[in-house]
This record gives C-alpha cells, structure tokens and sequence, in this order.
C-alpha cells in the first residue's frame, strides 16, 4: 500500500485561487496532511477545509516602498525556518508570493513545485526600480536559476509568463494554467433590486466601473476624459470604487471639470463585492505596458464570472490583450485612442445583440476553466 503524501502551501496573501487550491488537495485521497502558511487569507464565501492546518506568517504590507520589501523579507525568514524545522518532511507548493521566496529554498531540501503569478525580479526591472545590470537583480536571477531548477513542476497563469520564466528554466518544464473565476461571486441579474445600485442612487444608469487599486500607472486618467467627452449622456455614469496614491488626483481632475458623471466609492468589503461588481454593464481593467509580460490584472477573472464586457487599456501583444480579444471579451485601445473607445461605449448601450454576444464569449470562457484547480495534481 502506498504510502501517503503531506504538502504545505505557501501564499503570503491568499483569496479564492489559493482556496480552491488548498481544498482541492485537501479533499484529494493523495494527501493525509495538507498545511496552509499564509500571512492573510481573505474568503468571501468558500472557507478553508476543516483538514487543512493554517500557520500563520508576516502579511503582506503594501503600504509603501520600504514596508513592502521588508514584509516580503520577514516572511521570506519564517518559511525557511518553517520548511527547515517543522515541515522538513513535506511536499512544498510555493507561489511567488513573497517574490524572494527562492532565497528561502537555497538550503531546504524538501521537494517542491511552484506557481509563479509574477515575475520577479522581472518584475521590478519592468516597473523602473532595478536595471538588469544592478547587483539584486544578479544576484536574484542566479537564485531563480537555482530554484526553477530544481522544481519537480513549474505552474503559471499566461504563456507570456512561461516565456519570461524560460530564462531560468527549461520552457517545455513550465505548464500553463489559465486562472479560474471565484464562485463565489455570484451575478445579480434583477440591476433594480441591487442594493448597491439602491444606496447609491444608480438606477436607470450605464454603469461604466472600475474597482481595485487605484495605481499612478493604471491609466484611470482616461477614465476622466471619457467622461468628460460623454457628460452629456444623461443615464451614462462612471463608478471608480477603490483607494490609492491616484486617488486624490483623480478627484482632483473630476473637480475642475465639474464632472456630475463621475462617482468615486471607497473600497467595498469582500461579501458585498458580488452586489457593487454586478452593478456594472462595462468594466474597465488596464495594465501598464511595462508589465504586461510579467503579469496579468487579477480583476479580469471576476469580469469573467459576472459576465461584464471589458474596456481595456491595454497593447497589443500583451497578454491581458490576448485574453480579452482572443475570447471576445471585449475590446482593447491605446490609452489615446478616447473617441474609439466612445464609439465602443455607446454600441455596448444601444445594441443589446452586440452586448449580449460579448456576454455569451466570456460565460464560455468561465465554463471552460472552471476546472482548472484539478491540473495542479494531474
């Protein structure tokens, strides 16, 4: 009879794809234990299976450059220490989250896979922080080397992610796993009896939204110039829901335009997310074009599961472009490129076949994926 496994999954902040992971091992009959180090996990309706054990490590803090490194680094010390002494004899899933999570596996010798949902220090060379001549990004690239190697599998979301990853290891090693939607996000048909559309007076509007973080470099400025163009539509509204360094700027710029179209939310708790998400007819969702290789806007799978048509910001060639044209979810502009997406806008609001065909794409899309969790153990 063979013996059965134990597995620790490491994700410093987690929401429902680690969830879905973690239980999906948990109600396996490959594994007897299943371990969960996280520093935060945020659950909307899915909980952790009561089988699965939960150590706790620093969370993630973002809130500013020299916290966020520094959270990476604390929990970064507490897993190697963890892997090292407590779960010396377990299998390791590892995510990138915390990104120097390979400098911890240098003298581990546990076995181990890894799902990398960024690149890094790709990642910080594309966003201007480090070049590839500076001394971290050496020194960290020849630590990636080291832990692609010897990975047993390597997992991750998008094949421009696979491509990056091939510079420390052997492409055809890296599997692609196209992210799921989080069931938990349930659609709200009936717009009129939306509590979030009742509070917040939106009834009879076209509700153009973006909700997450509100990012210098996530091209919402030309949220403010799209509705400056269309202040006129009278049932047309624009719904920024979230909180940032962009924030105040962008109020700021609503302002001296006079702009009535324009209503910014504060951040909406996570069991009210399916009332204020489903409350948009067009979301919009951008990525700047120095991290488009790296990584990929984990709002979009969301968008997915409520079947709202995409506005995006985004080049070609990228890969948030790839999924959103090559699904049909939508359409993608250059940021300049307002009066395109105006047209965009206003055939989204008067053609109801046009709109219900974009709806029909991204449900296809959601039930294609659905069970992606189940190829981290095939």
């Amino acid at each position: 009879m063979n013996k059965k496994k134990q597995i620790v999954i490491i994700n410093q902040d987690s929401g429902y794809l680690m969830i879905d992971i973690a239980n999906y091992f948990a109600s396996s009959d490959r594994y007897d234990n299943v371990v969960f180090i996280a520093g935060r996990i945020v659950a909307i309706k899915t909980r952790l299976n009561e089988r699965i054990k939960v150590k706790r490590i620093t969370a993630y803090n973002r809130s500013n450059a020299l916290n966020r490194p520094w959270s990476w680094i604390k929990a970064t010390v507490q897993i190697w220490f963890l892997c090292i002494f407590k779960y010396r004899d377990y299998e390791l899933l590892l995510t990138s989250n915390p990104p120097t999570i390979p400098f911890a596996m240098h003298l581990c010798r546990n076995s181990y896979s890894v799902l990398i949902f960024d690149v890094y220090p790709d990642g910080l060379v594309s966003s201007k922080f480090i070049t590839k001549n500076n001394l971290i990004y050496k020194i960290w690239a020849k630590a990636n080397k080291n832990y692609f190697c010897r990975a047993e599998k390597i997992f991750t979301l998008t094949d421009g992610m696979a491509n990056v990853i091939a510079q420390y290891s052997d492409r055809s090693k890296v599997r692609v796993i196209p992210v799921w939607p989080s069931t938990d996000i349930d659609k709200l048909s009936d717009k009129m009896s939306n509590p979030f559309i009742i509070a917040n007076h939106l009834e009879g509007k076209f509700i153009i939204q973006y909700s997450g973080n509100l990012g210098k470099g996530h091209n919402l400025d030309v949220l403010i110039t799209l509705a400056e163009k269309l202040k006129n539509e009278m049932d047309l509204i624009f719904v920024i829901i979230g909180e940032g360094w962009a924030r105040d700027n962008l109020v700021k710029l609503a302002e001296e335009k006079s702009l009535k179209n324009v209503l910014f939310l504060p951040k909406q708790p996570a069991e009210y997310l399916s009332q204020s998400l489903s409350a948009a007819d067009l979301a919009f969702v951008s990525i700047e074009p120095e991290l488009d290789k790296v990584c990929i806007p984990s709002k979009i799978y969301n968008v997915v599961r409520l079947r709202i048509p995409v506005l995006s910001v985004a080049r070609e060639g990228s890969e948030l472009y790839k999924m959103i044209m090559g699904n049909g979810m939508g359409l993608c502009f250059e940021s300049h490129q307002t009066e395109h997406m105006i047209d965009y806008i206003m055939k989204l609001k008067n053609d109801k076949v046009y709109y219900d065909g974009i709806t029909e794409n991204l449900a296809r899309y959601s039930e294609a994926t659905t069970n992606n969790v189940r190829l981290f153990i095939e």
